[in-house]
């Protein structure tokens, strides 16, 4: 959903949608296990959406009013299963694979805050969702196409470049913020 990581076009494919199970939310500072097998894991500093009510085929009104507020969520990824998981359930859905904020915030623009991604104290990530192709209602209105959204969903926008290339290894720290949103910290353990 950024510019940045998919490149600027004058007409973009549809959108991939994915799912994440509940099982992999854990807390804003909570310890991540990365599986010991894993070729590749990677981290995905993004701005959430909390559902207040349930939407499906949202009018862009209709999405607006089911808005909670805002948390930081971290979209952990594991390198597909041999290229074969082409749903992403294993790869997105692992236990620890979705760390979420601890402060809810409502009532803010959105529309252009800082995201930034430090793993080991070294910045991986530095975007603005001001980069975003799709806003917060854009998005609401998409997914709600797609399946019926309910009170409490949390609904990730995507990342801005530098996702691919932050790998996380055991041992490693993490520190990320989107402004005025909230912060994340979380130490990697191996599994």
């Amino acid at each position: 959903n950024y510019n940045d990581m998919v490149g600027k076009k004058d007409v973009y494919e549809e959108s991939l949608a994915f799912l994440k199970a509940p099982a992999c939310v854990i807390s804003a500072y909570d310890k991540i296990l990365r599986p010991k097998d894993a070729n590749k894991v990677w981290i995905e500093t993004e701005l959430a959406i909390v559902l207040k009510r349930s939407i499906f085929n949202a009018t862009a009104k209709e999405a607006e009013e089911s808005i909670l507020g805002y948390v930081i969520a971290n979209d952990i990824t594991a390198e597909n299963v041999h290229g074969r998981d082409h749903h992403l359930a294993r790869s997105k859905s692992l236990p620890s694979f979705c760390p979420v904020g601890d402060v809810l915030r409502s009532g803010i623009d959105t529309g252009n805050l800082g995201i930034t991604t430090l793993i080991n104290g070294l910045f991986t990530q530095r975007g603005s969702t001001i980069d975003r192709i799709y806003n917060d209602i854009q998005t609401l209105i998409f997914l709600s196409s797609l399946v019926p959204l309910n009170p409490g969903d949390l609904v990730l926008t995507g990342t801005p470049a530098g996702a691919m290339t932050s790998l996380i290894r055991e041992g490693d720290t993490i520190q990320m913020t989107v402004e005025n949103v909230g912060h994340l910290g979380n130490q990697i353990i191996s599994w």
